[in-house]
């Protein structure tokens, strides 16, 4: 594996620039004590356990040019500092999980390509990637925000949810987002999303359904003002959601169905199940 023979590193003390190189592999990339100022000189940096001291400095980590790349199963501590661009690439192995142990903040994208980031702790990035691969997942054990600063146009792709190209963000747990989508979908229940207010989502597949016992919840970001959900055309169906806030419109039909909540301020859903399609066709009686 990419990681057999990599160093653990300890920076401990002194305030000069450390410089990595292209390419270089660590197990354990450890700056607490330090106040040196770490540079990257571009291209990718590869680690499984990341701890960023909060007296040190850091300069494109790993640069503008390049990425810091998670690879086996490890954490970050990133103790307020910035991060530069992220990828999880679990090559050896796909179940392996990259643990957040504070909130993370990335100026650039965070790509998961392999694994799964879990994480009690609040996510902000740029934008967001993933395949629809059941192994790239972002996992929460706790209520978290996960907040995209760029726009649909900056991932450098249509069909954009949260910035992920081409797929889709599987919701484990308790995440709340406030994003732009394109694919809406949970994985299990209950779990919550909160749109900023004002705001229209646009989405061209809505998926999310809870269970009995356990909703699916859409709040706005400000409580008692809507926010919107798009979708241009068809038929959503969906089923054990909580609503408020809500306005669904773009002239799709928004079936909520009969056993979701309307608490208060929708406009556009329709808390019915859809109807069931009819075949049509010419029916002739011969004698």
């Amino acid at each position: 594996p990419i990681l057999e023979q990599a160093f653990n590193v300890f920076v401990t003390s002194g305030s000069s620039a450390l410089t990595i190189v292209v390419n270089s592999r660590f197990r354990t990339l450890n700056f607490t004590g330090s106040s040196c100022t770490f540079v990257a000189s571009g291209g990718s940096v590869y680690c499984q356990t990341l701890i960023l001291g909060s007296a040190a400095s850091y300069t494109g980590l790993p640069g503008l040019t390049g990425q810091l790349v998670m690879n086996g199963a490890g954490s970050i501590t990133s103790n307020g500092k910035t991060l530069g661009k992220l990828n999880i690439t679990q090559q050896y192995d796909t179940s392996a999980i990259t643990t957040l142990n504070d909130a993370l903040t990335c100026s650039d994208r965070i790509t998961i390509t392999g694994g799964v980031i879990s994480s009690a702790y609040n996510i902000t990035a740029l934008y967001f990637l993933a395949n629809t691969a059941a192994n790239q997942e972002l996992r929460s054990t706790n209520n978290i925000y996960l907040t995209l600063t760029g726009t649909s146009a900056s991932a450098g792709a249509s069909g954009v949810f949260g910035g992920i190209s081409g797929g889709y963000l599987v919701i484990s747990a308790g995440i709340v987002i406030s994003l732009t989508a394109a694919t809406a979908k949970n994985s299990v229940q209950p779990t919550g999303f909160s749109f900023t207010a004002g705001t229209t989502q646009t989405v061209t597949n809505f998926t999310l359904s809870g269970i009995s016992g356990s909703l699916v919840t859409l709040t706005s970001g400000t409580p008692s003002t809507q926010y919107s959900l798009s979708k241009s055309s068809g038929t959503v169906s969906a089923a054990y959601l909580s609503i408020r806030d809500s306005n669904a419109t773009g002239g799709a039909s928004w079936y909520a169905g009969v056993n979701s909540t309307n608490v208060s301020n929708n406009t556009g859903w329709i808390f019915t199940a859809p109807p069931t399609a009819t075949a049509t066709g010419n029916f002739f009686l011969f004698f």
